[in-house]
């Protein structure tokens, strides 16, 4: 996704951020980006997170589940930032 679809779907409330941090939006690759999203996850928490927990929470066999990854690429190609969305067959509507 580029900065332009981005800031079509949804403009930003942070100008800055958007258009001088973020180069591209991007699907993860759970073994390559897991272990620097644990960091970004770390770096604002109580409790560490690993990025082996991350990867065994994304290869729960659960088959009805959805789980999407995506990351925030600066133009240095480094991760910025994240996004986790996910169904799980337990979320039923009312």
């Amino acid at each position: 996704m580029t900065k332009e679809t981005l800031n079509e779907q949804r403009p930003s409330n942070d100008d800055l951020f958007t258009n001088q941090v973020i180069d591209r939006i991007r699907l993860a690759n759970p073994l390559e980006n897991f272990p620097r999203i644990a960091e970004l996850l770390s770096a604002d928490a109580f409790e560490t997170t690993a990025a082996q927990d991350l990867l065994d929470e994304h290869n729960v066999d659960m088959p009805e589940r959805i789980l999407r990854h995506a990351v925030a690429i600066n133009d240095k190609g480094a991760v910025v930032g994240f996004n986790f969305a996910g169904h799980y067959p337990s979320m039923k509507p009312r």
